[in-house]
């Protein structure tokens, strides 16, 4: 079987996106939704070895796909951590996180946080707490 007999292909605004086969698609990226607990900077390498990342969230409608993505009980890390004493949310691509824009971080934080996201909300987790990852690229 060929790789595009064994792709996600979705046709958007008149371009052919296409996502490997045990990817989501949507918006033009790609969502992988793993099953295993690790900690956020293993989750991160994971992704990495895919040529993906953890999800850095840019609108609504991605929040809610991801969200609705999600199976019940399995929390999964996001792009978006803290990394030094009173410093800001931060997502993976450098970009600092606009509180309240798209959602907010329920939750204590300290200089070692990472965001954990659930089907309902977001919230504040230490780095080293293992969860599910889920991994984030562009689509081809």
């Amino acid at each position: 079987m060929d790789f595009l007999q064994k792709a996600n292909i979705t046709s958007l605004a008149g371009n052919n996106y296409v996502c490997p086969s045990d990817w989501l698609l949507n918006q033009g990226k790609c969502y992988r939704f793993s099953t295993f607990s690790k900690t956020w900077n293993e989750s991160q390498r994971d992704c990495l070895k895919l040529q993906a990342h953890l999800p850095v969230i840019q609108n609504s409608k991605e929040l809610k796909f991801i969200q609705k993505s999600l199976k019940s009980g399995q929390p999964s890390w996001l792009g978006l951590c803290i990394t030094s004493p009173g410093k800001q949310w931060v997502w993976i691509n450098e970009h600092l996180f606009v509180e309240q824009e798209i959602f907010s971080v329920i939750g204590p934080i300290d200089n070692m946080s990472c965001a954990v996201i659930t089907r309902n909300q977001v919230y504040s987790e230490d780095c080293d707490s293992k969860f599910n990852g889920i991994c984030q690229r562009d689509a081809v």
